[in-house]
């Protein structure tokens, strides 16, 4: 069996003025079992395209795919996602050879040490997210840059 569990970030776009608030701290963990065979995934990126998938992200833990309609794609592989109703999409850069990737199944838990660390509080996702309650300011060049590359 083999665990793993990787450090991530959400970064949510207010609807009404297109600007990206303070970054959530969260943890990814899968566990695999079987023969393993390939390289490993280098980065995953989680588009969120949803409120309801956002919803997910507010709660203290859940698992991708259970509540929400999932879709996986390759960055560099041409994956389109025209059209696609998953309320998130995965990209994955891997390292190495593998066939695919599965990202259904794998947890992810609120990061609050990290969370309470960077703003200096207890800060819940909705806290950070919705109500604006808790702000960093040393989040301004990663909310410019999520501005320039979503554009």
């Amino acid at each position: 069996m083999r665990t793993r569990r990787i450090r991530s970030l959400l970064l949510v776009r207010d609807e009404k003025t297109g600007n990206w608030g303070d970054p959530v701290f969260y943890t990814i963990g899968s566990a695999s079992f079987g023969l393993q065979v390939g390289g490993d995934v280098s980065e995953i990126v989680l588009l969120v395209r949803t409120p309801k998938g956002l919803e997910e992200f507010y709660r203290s833990d859940f698992k991708l795919g259970a509540n929400t309609g999932m879709a996986i794609g390759s960055v560099g592989e041409g994956a389109s996602v025209h059209g696609l109703a998953a309320d998130i999409i995965a990209y994955a850069r891997k390292q190495g050879v593998f066939a695919g990737i599965a990202v259904d199944g794998t947890f992810v838990a609120v990061a609050d040490e990290a969370n309470e660390a960077y703003y200096g509080k207890p800060a819940r996702p909705t806290d950070i997210a919705i109500k604006q309650s808790a702000y960093n300011p040393q989040s301004l060049d990663l909310r410019n840059t999520a501005t320039t590359v979503m554009k």
